[in-house]
């Protein structure tokens, strides 16, 4: 994570965004539990790192069920990096597949004022997963209903220019 925190993190501000709430906790994993647990496990680890390094980091909300997905975007329009994070799902026929189809992806949109930063940081975010053993999913560029998204570059970036989180917030990516 040396590049992400060197090149990327300079500026010193990151909005950290936790997918979904505890009482909209999006899909459920195999295990029984809800997406939000994953997303707020993350975050949590995400922060400590970034605050090990001196980063400001700022939540979109905390365990607040009433912001939507446009407050949350912009609630720090000053911020130098969105990251809102989530986790997947395949549908029940697909989960033969689970070994080929885990990994990680990173969204960016077309729509966001600041794409080519976007883009260039979602890179290498990217880079920093795969130099740590992590594998770029396939899954988002399946054709399949609801996917089919265009892979951008090898290091797991895709275009969805869609997600209201990457569309509304200036310097967003969603993992």
């Amino acid at each position: 994570m040396s590049i992400i925190t060197q090149s990327i993190f300079a500026e010193n501000s990151v909005v950290l965004d936790v997918g979904h709430s505890p009482k909209q906790a999006g899909s459920t994993a195999a295990n029984g539990y809800p997406e939000y647990t994953y997303n707020l496990s993350m975050v949590n680890s995400i922060e400590y790192f970034l605050k090990s390094r001196h980063v400001q980091v700022l939540r979109s909300s905390v365990n607040e069920d009433k912001v939507s997905l446009v407050q949350r975007a912009t609630r720090y329009p000053n911020a130098n990096l969105f990251i809102s994070v989530h986790h997947d799902s395949i549908p029940t026929e697909l989960t033969k597949y689970k070994n080929q189809l885990k990994g990680f992806s990173i969204f960016v949109s077309k729509k966001n004022p600041e794409y080519g930063k976007s883009l260039k940081c979602a890179n290498l975010i990217g880079q920093n997963l795969k130099s740590i053993g992590e594998s770029p999913s396939t899954y988002h560029g399946m054709n399949i209903p609801g996917e089919n998204k265009k892979l951008l570059t090898s290091n797991g970036v895709y275009q969805y220019d869609n997600l209201v989180v990457l569309k509304k917030s200036q310097k967003s990516r969603r993992f």
